[in-house]
């Protein structure tokens, strides 16, 4: 049976390195409730082509983290992983407040705090970082807020994995890594993603979709007709109506970007993928642009039944910019575009 709480707490060290030659093993620390990790936890590589081993520390409850992962690779080997999994997370520049101190240990706040410092800590480290939310009987919808800004100097990719909605307030800047940020994990069709903040990569790629699968980009036969569509849509909601709401820049210097929105059905405003007034999505080098937009939507105002609505710039050094949207149902014609570019809107 698992624990009900779960603590591992300051100056504890969990340690399942190699030693001489061989992989990072796996530790794994799990509560039904609330699980509180102020330790540390090792998990590194040793000799050649030594791959980082697998961290997971989650609380179905509530999760407080003021501890630290390494799960370094060795010798050309791959990182390893840190995977956290709450009901729902806010990635805070505070430390851990929001839980009780003794047993039985209770948040004191609706969503577990993550320090971006932490985070960091182990992207720098070149351990890739997961944070995710499921759907369990415990206060939360499963979202993902990222409210302070996450900006790195190491190797260590970081994915944001939701239930439902990721909303990024402050920046994510990674400089070897990939982002990677999928709503609706489940793939029950209900999860966006919105960004008001900018989201930066140097050597790795950008993705933002949903879904339980692949997130792909739609492929082309020379005729410009789709060879392959795009899978892996973050889906619009009651709470997000848009499936991709891009609120700041998108920039990958090296890398490829892939956006792939569906807004929600019904009535409101539910553009699949929607750039706002004066933001830029780019890449310089070889670098493509893919986006794929689709609106379920039977919208009256104008404007509001677009599969993609572009009010910014997009632009790709050499690479290749392709873009498919599929409007929707609107009782205002002009508004079912598959893809509207407007400066204003």
């Amino acid at each position: 049976p698992t624990a009900m709480d779960a603590i591992v707490e300051k100056g504890a060290v969990l340690d399942a390195s190699a030693t001489v030659q061989g992989h990072g093993g796996e530790v794994i620390v799990f509560a039904d409730h609330d699980t509180i990790f102020n330790g540390l936890i090792v998990a590194n590589a040793a000799g050649i082509r030594g791959n980082g081993g697998f961290v997971e520390t989650s609380g179905k409850a509530h999760l407080a983290i003021g501890g630290m992962v390494e799960a370094k690779a060795s010798g050309g080997g791959n990182a390893g992983a840190w995977l956290l999994d709450p009901a729902d997370i806010i990635i805070t520049a505070a430390t851990n407040t929001d839980i009780t101190g003794s047993t039985p240990f209770t948040a004191t706040n609706t969503a577990s705090q993550l320090s971006a410092a932490t985070i960091m800590a182990a992207l720098n480290g070149g351990t890739n970082v997961t944070v995710q939310t499921t759907n369990d009987a415990f206060v939360g919808n499963g979202d993902i807020f990222v409210n302070a800004a996450i900006t790195t100097s190491g190797a260590g990719s970081l994915t944001l994995s939701a239930f439902r909605n990721i909303t990024v307030n402050n920046a994510i800047s990674l400089l070897a890594g990939t982002l990677t940020l999928r709503a609706d994990n489940t793939g029950i069709g209900s999860g966006a993603v919105t960004t008001a903040a900018s989201l930066s990569t140097t050597t790795g790629g950008i993705t933002i979709g949903g879904g339980s699968g692949a997130i792909t980009a739609a492929t082309y036969n020379a005729n410009g007709s789709i060879l392959a569509a795009a899978t892996g849509y973050a889906t619009g909601n009651a709470a997000m109506s848009q499936g991709v709401t891009i609120g700041g820049t998108i920039t990958s210097t090296s890398g490829n970007i892939i956006i792939n929105g569906r807004g929600a059905s019904g009535t409101g405003n539910s553009v699949g993928v929607s750039q706002g007034v004066g933001n830029t999505i780019s890449t310089s080098g070889v670098g493509t642009i893919r986006i794929s937009g689709i609106n379920q939507g039977t919208a009256g105002n104008a404007n509001q039944a677009n599969g993609v609505t572009l009010r910014g710039n997009v632009t790709a050094q050499t690479g290749v910019i392709q873009i498919n949207g599929q409007g929707g149902n609107g009782t205002d014609t002009s508004s079912n575009s598959g893809i509207l570019v407007s400066s204003t809107g």
